[in-house]
Parts: C-alpha cells; structure tokens; sequence
C-alpha cells in the first residue's frame, strides 16, 4: 500500500462525498452515514499515517458497496424521470412536442432499449415500485 496513492484516493472519495451526501435528487442512499463515518475514520488514519493494509481493504470494500447503491438509487431517480416523460408524451404530447431534447431521450427510452436498459439494471422490487406508481399517474404525478 503506497500511503500517498491512499491519500489521493481518499481525498477523491471525500470530493465525491461533499457533492453527493445526502443528495435531495438521488434520495436516501442505503449506508450513506455510515461510509461517511467510515470515510473519515481512514482519513484520519492516513493523516496520522496509521492505517493498515486491512483497514484499508476493508475501506475499499465498502467504497465499492456504496458506489453500487448510489448508482442504483440515480438509475432508480433517472428511470422515474424517463416514465414520466412517457406518461407526459401519451397525455400531454404537446408539451414535450417544445422540448426537442426530451424527445430525444424519449425516443431512446422507448425506441433504443433505454427503458429495458435502465429498468433491467434495477432490483425487481424497485423496478415494480417504480411501475406501480406510474400506473397511478396521474393522481400523484410524477
């Protein structure tokens, strides 16, 4: 382990951190406070110069665990985001027919395989969340 490889991978981790905790668009990330904490612990260690090859695989352990939870939660937000323009085009087509780059991505969600792509990247049980509550559109739109 070389200290500062681990120093510049930390201080990349905490960047992130900053602009991403608790982020009010991507909703709440499962272990978020936690690799928060952890986060800073290891920072602390480095800084101290005190930080073992065992900590820090187990650091990078769950770094991995929590990037594969905020990367499900934004493909959960950006599929909720493309159902609604399908639900915007089949209702109010008039709207989106002002929005060149929504039609765009429209096209790709439903034309290109976006739809089964960013679906299929969701456990099921979000996947059929998601669907449920777009059948209830518009009543609690979006």
């Amino acid at each position: 382990m070389n200290l500062d490889d681990v120093r510049k991978a930390v201080a990349a981790d905490c960047e992130f951190m900053q602009k991403h905790w608790h982020n009010p668009r991507i909703g709440p990330v499962d272990g978020e406070d936690a690799m928060r904490e952890e986060l800073l612990a290891v920072e602390q260690s480095v800084a101290a110069s005190t930080l073992t090859d065992e900590a820090w695989e187990q650091y990078q352990l769950h770094w991995q665990a929590y990037i594969g939870e905020f990367s499900r939660a934004n493909m959960r937000l950006s599929a909720h985001i493309m159902l609604a323009f399908e639900f915007e085009q089949r209702t109010n087509p008039e709207k989106l027919a002002k929005n060149p780059e929504a039609i765009r991505l429209l096209h790709w969600w439903l034309d290109e395989g976006g739809k089964e792509d960013y679906l299929g990247k969701l456990p099921i049980a979000d996947r059929r969340a998601l669907e449920e509550r777009a059948r209830k559109w518009p009543e609690n739109f979006p």
